[in-house]
């Protein structure tokens, strides 16, 4: 009997297709799948799930480590898998990842991967590429959006969008404006004058940080709506206003990371916000008096040729400034931008402020130089040099820009900025420093430069001649206590700026 193998026969693979063919069309009834699906169990189906989990996750981590576009810079290796590096210390470790980055660029050199899709810059000649007028980048959503003022001219993180927006506002913040408007800051701050005598005495310690946040908060609502919160005239500088927003700004690094969350903090009612910080009650009544003005502006436009002076809606809501075919802004975009005004305004300068005496103070020779220029300038206490006198005088000029020097990474770059942890303001007056002055950017630069800048400065010149030729000051804090976090602005980790203030009498 022959043990070959039989012939090959077409027959038996065309079988073979039919009955694939008969499998694949077999149907289900809905009984069988009801018994299938009854088979399975959360216990049988776990170990499936993990395993697809793990997998996924390893896929995104593999894929963020080896092939994406940004793989080949340099960085720490966790901060390249995941956001959660960053979240760690933003969140846990309170706004520290500011410092963070500054450890990373003495590590890993001038650029340095923070995290999966994130690069930081150091170089100050790469900075001012990006930041340049007719920059193409975008703000970066995650953070922009955590401030949920998304229809604002800070908020938008299209550039385009916010070139227009900045273009109707601009005029109101212009140089030219600034001056004209130095009445209400000189009004402003010779209240606070009064106030720290009220609030102080000769054994009483004065809040000087809320004190300075007081003033400046007072300062941006009457400019920007012709209507002062009057944050001076609670007792002891103890605004809860002021209280909600510190509280306030805590929340963005948290907001950044978990979006949704905030979105459904934002969108709850404000008695849940309420409950969560009593103080928060405070920023919600701001919003409702911000809601009724645009309210009324919107109703009645005539209004507006009432203010005493020209307000953001002057411009905002003028079909003649930005385009008659253009339309209105919506009232969530001018509620935006009317909180934008508030936080942008007030905490900047105030903390600008409170640094600027620290320092001058913590230096016996900065402040006898200072007070020499000051007396000579403004030897009646009772007539005031206006903005223009002051901000010729060569020695107070330099406080401001060397005050806000140590809020960046471009600021703690030792090649253009040695000792940048020490208070210098001759630093400014090298053979050098107009050069210097490109890399001073505290107000940001090119298209996203602070639309404020010309008030801020204002402020800073009023603001420190003010208090320095009215009074002298014994302050009871530290360097410590000027240690920082980042909640987009700075907020001090130690206690408040205080002590005992004693008016001059020459």
């Amino acid at each position: 009997m022959s043990t070959s193998e039989p012939p090959f026969d077409m027959r038996d693979i065309v079988y073979d297709i039919g009955s694939y063919q008969n499998f694949l069309h077999t149907t289900i009834s809905w009984d069988q799948l009801q018994t299938l699906i009854s088979g399975l169990t959360l216990k049988s189906l776990l170990p499936a799930v993990a395993i697809l989990y793990v997998c996924g996750v390893a896929s995104v981590v593999f894929y963020r480590l080896y092939l994406h576009p940004i793989s080949r810079f340099p960085g720490p290796r966790i901060a390249a898998a995941t956001g959660w590096y960053q979240a760690y210390y933003d969140i846990v470790k309170q706004g520290k990842m500011t410092q963070r980055i500054a450890k990373l660029h003495e590590i890993y050199g001038p650029i340095v991967r923070i995290s999966p899709n994130r690069l930081h810059f150091s170089d100050p000649e790469e900075y001012s590429k990006i930041y340049s007028v007719n920059t193409k980048f975008i703000k970066d959503p995650a953070l922009y959006t955590s401030f949920n003022v998304n229809h604002s001219s800070f908020g938008f993180t299209d550039p385009q969008a916010a070139r227009g927006r900045r273009a109707v506002l601009n005029p109101l913040f212009s140089r030219r404006a600034a001056i004209d408007l130095q009445w209400l800051v000189v009004e402003k701050f010779d209240k606070l004058s009064e106030k720290l005598v009220e609030y102080g005495g000769p054994s009483k310690t004065v809040d000087l940080l809320s004190a300075f946040r007081s003033v400046t908060l007072d300062i941006i609502t009457a400019f920007s709506f012709a209507t002062s919160f009057n944050s001076l005239d609670d007792k002891d500088f103890g605004s809860q206003i002021l209280v909600a927003m510190e509280d306030a700004s805590g929340t963005s690094r948290f907001a950044k990371h978990f979006p949704l969350l905030n979105t459904i903090l934002v969108n709850s009612p404000p008695i849940f916000g309420s409950a969560l910080s009593p103080a928060m009650g405070a920023l919600f009544e701001v919003k409702r008096t911000l809601k009724a003005q645009i309210d009324k502006l919107i109703e009645n436009p005539e209004e507006l040729k009432g203010s005493p002076h020209p307000i953001i809606y002057s411009r905002l809501l003028d079909p003649n400034v930005r385009g008659a075919d253009a339309a209105p802004p919506t009232r969530k975009s001018l509620q935006d931008e009317a909180q934008v005004m508030i936080f942008a305004g007030s905490d900047t300068v105030a903390l600008t402020l409170v640094t600027g005496l620290f320092h001058v103070m913590d230096n016996p020779a900065v402040h006898q130089k200072l007070m020499a220029e000051l007396t000579q300038a403004w030897p009646d206490l009772g007539t005031a040099p206006g903005y223009e006198d002051l901000e010729k005088l060569p020695y107070l000029v330099l406080h401001p820009s060397n005050t806000q020097y140590c809020l960046n990474v471009i600021h703690a770059n030792e090649t253009k900025f040695p000792k940048h942890q020490d208070f210098i303001p001759e630093r400014w007056q090298q053979a050098d420093s107009k050069h210097l002055e490109n890399f001073l950017v505290a107000f940001s630069k090119g298209s996203r430069q602070c639309l404020g800048i010309n008030l801020a400065y204002t402020e800073l010149y009023i603001g420190f001649a003010s208090i320095f030729r009215r009074f002298e000051f014994k302050l009871d804090n530290t360097r410590e206590d000027l240690d920082w976090q980042d909640s987009f602005i700075s907020r001090f980790t130690g206690k408040n700026l205080q002590g005992i203030v004693t008016l001059r009498t020459s």
